[in-house]
């Protein structure tokens, strides 16, 4: 081999390894700035999913307070790149779902209307009116998107960038003269490529008590990490436009006080809410009982016949309270329940009511107390006990009708 191919075949080895380091330099290149971009888009998409994930929470909490069906979510927390068979994709990211104190929601200057139940009445007047609820925030750690945590406060879903705050999904609690108001409970704290999320009812909002001002306004604050002046504008404007609404007022950095015409009446309807991780078990118990509402009136029956009595029992949200124990006694008069003694415990159902049946001995007025150590002090407060009166009578002043009545023996008579 001559001088002049030996010099060929050294300029072809060394083209081939500037091709590889040519070759090696665009992969790394690459690597180093084509495949951070299009994580990052992949990032931003799913953190978008997220942030519709967290509307979605939103909603089940609503729809657990208010229906009483338990809903589940599952929040995009991470992100999942694309294959790739030469490139490196980093870490998967692991984002965040939790929960946090906020402050709370609190109803002053209100009481229940006249034509509501002594013992509501009797109740509110000696309560404070203030829930404690937690905020429920989503903090992302993506491995090149900036994402900014995204938070629930009251109804409202929020971004929570760098000292400002965007409004994302508006939530109302007010609806004409309705006013709603849904607290969160619970101890969550989940992170993962997803984190299932799980809204569980702990107090229902199926009694709407009727209410209204103790003077000419009455105020209810809820929390929310938007200064009132954006909140109006931007999250709630059907709020700040409720000719029932008179000012909107901030509460520091995280709340916002509604200030309602005092002379008006409301339905009011309160719920709790528990949030936890799909895998978890409940952690927050159903409230106890507050304050037992009669639901049967002073009736008049027929010796020969039963009485119905019962009562419902209702916890500080206003909603009834399974599984609590319920004591009736024949105070005055003769007569004793059905299947005998003057003294029974019915343990309330599912609706929150405990019934029994009176049957009495004799004519006469008969009075029947229901209580409940609702507080477990010893003390039983009015509203924690009612009072019947039954007015028994014989058969000659019975207008129910009998057999003889419903079936008269006249010939043509049927």
């Amino acid at each position: 081999m001559g001088f002049r191919d030996a010099n060929r075949g050294q300029a072809i080895q060394v083209g081939a390894i500037l091709l590889f380091g040519i070759l090696i330099l665009g992969l790394s290149i690459y690597q180093a700035s084509v495949v951070p971009q299009q994580n990052s888009r992949v990032e931003f998409n799913t953190y978008q999913e997220a942030t519709d994930d967290m509307v979605s929470v939103r909603d089940d909490v609503v729809t657990a307070g208010t229906e009483g069906t338990a809903a589940s979510t599952t929040v995009e927390t991470g992100a999942t790149y694309p294959a790739r068979s030469i490139f490196v994709n980093p870490g998967v990211p692991s984002g965040t779902v939790s929960t946090a104190s906020a402050p709370n929601v609190t109803l002053s200057g209100v009481r229940p209307v006249d034509s509501e139940a002594s013992n509501t009445r009797a109740f509110w007047n000696q309560t404070s009116g203030t829930y404690e609820t937690n905020r429920v925030t989503f903090t992302p750690s993506y491995n090149e998107f900036d994402g900014s945590p995204v938070a629930i406060a009251g109804q409202g879903v929020y971004r929570l960038p760098d000292g400002r705050v965007l409004p994302i999904s508006a939530g109302s609690t007010i609806s004409g003269n309705r006013i709603t108001l849904v607290t969160v409970r619970g101890d969550l704290g989940a992170s993962g490529r997803s984190v299932s999320v799980t809204a569980d009812p702990v107090s229902t909002a199926t009694r709407t008590v009727v209410v209204t001002g103790t003077g000419t306004s009455f105020n209810v604050t809820v929390p929310t990490p938007i200064p009132a002046s954006a909140w109006n504008d931007t999250v709630a404007p059907d709020v700040v436009a409720n000719p029932n609404v008179r000012t909107t007022t901030p509460v520091g950095d995280d709340s916002v006080r509604i200030t309602f015409d005092g002379s008006r009446q409301y339905e009011l309807r309160l719920a709790a809410v528990e949030l936890r991780a799909q895998s978890g078990s409940n952690a927050v118990q159903q409230p106890d009982g507050s304050y037992l509402l009669g639901l049967t009136g002073n009736e008049t029956i027929s010796t020969n016949g039963t009485s119905p009595v019962a009562v419902e029992v209702r916890d500080r949200y206003n909603n009834p309270v399974s599984g609590a124990d319920v004591t009736f006694t024949v105070t005055g008069g003769d007569a004793t329940f059905a299947g005998g003694g003057t003294g029974r415990v019915v343990t309330t159902d599912g609706s929150g009511r405990a019934p029994v049946a009176l049957r009495p001995n004799g004519a006469g007025t008969i009075t029947v107390e229901a209580k409940r150590d609702l507080n477990g002090n010893g003390t039983i407060e009015s509203y924690e006990r009612t009072r019947f009166a039954i007015t028994a009578t014989d058969g000659s002043t019975d207008d129910d009708g009998g057999a003889e009545d419903i079936n008269p023996s006249g010939q043509d008579d049927v």
